[in-house]
């Protein structure tokens, strides 16, 4: 309305009520995105979790196996030689019944071996195997949105379809952005994504928001914005309702408590490291083997290394693996608790190899010292296996799950913001690198004590974001650091390129003198241009500059993450602008 018109009671009820539809609307959206974080975290982390174990220790299982080929073939060799003692033909037959046979690292392992095999020889693309399965691998936990939710997803999409189809595009530019954008449009209708479909539909439809003091506001205009809320409003309980019931039918599932118990084993160190080392180990001790029977076979007589290798001396690959009736037995190796007549050695490790059988079940606690959503503090000393130099003793954090495993109460905290003030940015490092999630912990009942105190969920959620942008970009310079931070932490509730808009209306004086980096075509590198002002947010290349450009000073929109200053700018300019690029070119994956 204009100056010196007062407002009917029916407007400034409507504009009061279009305010607290906005926060709400800022309130869900960052709960929304803290779930959506942590959902990625936890799927993320079982995925390099699988991603390890077939790059590591498939690889260290072939060799060993491979090794134990060899072994049983120079075994056989020999046995049939006649410069052999009766003795020493007795010792090979012991090996060859030990090492002969089937795979001993299961049947889920020669099924990997298989499907390798096939690979080789062409008989179906085994990467795109992989590819299809970790594509399908998270399928069975959606939560479908309700048909008529549904219904009114379809009719967004179906808006946004409609506008930005490659058909509709007037040039080939606006083609091939209509292209990329329709890529993210299917994503996000297939993914019932919600809020990136209503993302783009404010990026690129309605861009603009309601003046409440322009001259043309009117009760009509004000309740058409209110009915345009309480729909985004809606969308976005919806979708929060359902990446909650995801995140509890992950937890729920095999896979859920596979991870729980990966974390469980690692915590206690006897992880996946604690596998590879035992089976590089192992490998060691049956090369000894190998090398007294293949050294025997090419001198044709039986080399003193067999001997040696058959006694209990330091390179003896019998050496720790005796059981009390003293059979060599491979599952002393893992820990295991196996027999020689049993069909799979490796059965412990039969989870990584996509077995069915889980060696245990989680098992909800009858009666929890602890109920979920109550606070507590650690009073324990607690070093975490992947970064012992933080105490978590005194962090305090509120309950997310609990679970009895190993007949003991197991607590999963989530940690409140003035513990999360205490991590630094290497323990989110080493967090993500053991693929963990750093912001929550697994403690057992007597390591907990219950206090009382507000979780501040939106000062954990901010917390949360500072803590992981230090982490991407620990090893750029601290005033490259410094900046990406100020202009991200802003506002937590916006959207990150509409922080970096107010941050460089705020730094950036324009218009500004530059050049092209060349890290895109449509530009070569040291193009100079005059930076005018920003238009618009690509979603995948960020921030776009209307530039003026070459000796007609044509008018050309290009991505600012390609852009830097002259030499006759000022050094802060640049500084800023080499931040705003290294932030926008990890996004993008540049």
């Amino acid at each position: 309305m204009s100056q010196g018109i007062a407002k009917s009671p029916e407007m400034i009820a409507k504009e009061a009520e279009i305010k607290v539809l906005v926060t709400k609307i800022k309130k869900t959206r960052t709960t929304l995105k803290s779930l959506k974080t942590r959902l990625s975290n936890s799927q993320q982390d079982f995925v390099s979790f699988q991603t390890r174990m077939q790059t590591e220790l498939m690889t260290r299982m072939e060799k060993v196996q491979t090794m134990i080929e060899e072994i049983v073939m120079y075994a056989e060799k020999l046995k049939k030689a006649s410069f052999l003692s009766k003795a020493d033909k007795i010792g090979l037959k012991d090996i060859i019944n030990m090492l002969g046979g089937q795979s001993m690292f299961g049947e889920g392992f020669d099924d990997y071996l298989e499907k390798k095999q096939k690979a080789e020889n062409g008989e179906f693309d085994f990467d795109e195997e992989a590819r299809a399965k970790a594509r399908d691998l998270f399928k069975e936990f959606n939560v479908e949105p309700p048909k008529e939710e549904q219904r009114k997803i379809r009719q967004v999409f179906i808006s946004l379809s409609s506008k930005f189809h490659p058909d509709k595009a007037r040039n080939d530019k606006d083609r091939a952005d209509f292209h990329i954008l329709m890529q993210e449009i299917n994503t996000a209708y297939q993914n019932h994504d919600i809020d990136k479909l209503l993302e783009i539909e404010r990026m690129y439809v309605n861009s603009e928001a309601i003046d409440l003091t322009g001259k043309a506001v009117t009760v009509d205009v004000l309740t058409e914005e209110i009915k345009r809320l309480q729909r985004e409003l809606e969308f976005l309980e919806g979708q929060v309702e359902r990446t909650s019931g995801e995140i509890k039918n992950f937890r729920k599932s095999d896979l859920g408590k596979a991870l729980t118990s990966k974390n469980k084993l690692e915590k206690e160190g006897a992880g996946i490291d604690s596998d590879i080392t035992q089976i590089d180990e192992m490998a060691k001790q049956m090369g000894v083997l190998h090398e007294a029977l293949k050294d025997s076979w090419d001198k044709q007589h039986m080399s003193p290394k067999f001997y040696e290798a058959l006694m209990n001396g330091p390179d003896s690959p019998f050496e720790d693996f005796d059981d009390d009736d003293g059979d060599f037995d491979f599952g002393d190796i893992f820990g295991g608790d196996f027999d020689d007549d049993e069909d799979d050695a490796m059965s412990a490790l039969s989870k990584l190899f996509g077995s069915d059988d889980m060696e245990e079940d989680l098992e909800p606690i009858k009666n929890p010292r602890f109920k979920k959503g109550e606070t507590v503090k650690v009073m324990s000393n607690t070093r975490p296996d992947f970064y012992p130099q933080t105490n978590l003793k005194g962090f305090t954090g509120r309950l997310l799950e609990s679970y009895m495993e190993d007949n003991e109460e197991r607590y999963v905290i989530e940690f409140s913001p003035d513990s999360l003030a205490k991590i630094s940015a290497e323990y989110v490092e080493e967090a993500r690198d053991a693929a963990i999630i750093f912001d929550e912990y697994t403690f057992g009942r007597n390591d907990l004590k219950k206090v009382k105190f507000v979780f501040d969920e939106d000062k954990a959620t901010e917390m949360r974001y500072k803590l992981d942008l230090q982490s991407k970009f620990s090893e750029e310079e601290p005033e490259i650091q410094k900046i990406i931070i100020d202009a991200l932490l802003q506002d937590i509730d916006e959207e990150e390129s509409e922080n970096w808009f107010n941050y460089f209306e705020n730094k950036l004086i324009l218009p500004l003198d530059g050049k092209a980096r060349g890290l895109l075509q449509d530009m070569k590198k040291g193009t100079k241009v005059k930076m005018i002002q920003p238009i618009a947010a690509h979603p995948i290349v960020g921030i776009i500059m209307l530039c003026l450009v070459g000796k007609n000073q044509e008018q050309i929109p290009h991505p600012l993450m390609d852009l830097t200053t002259s030499k006759k700018a000022d050094k802060k300019l640049e500084v800023i602008l080499d931040a705003y690029s290294i932030w926008m070119r990890n996004e993008a994956g540049f």
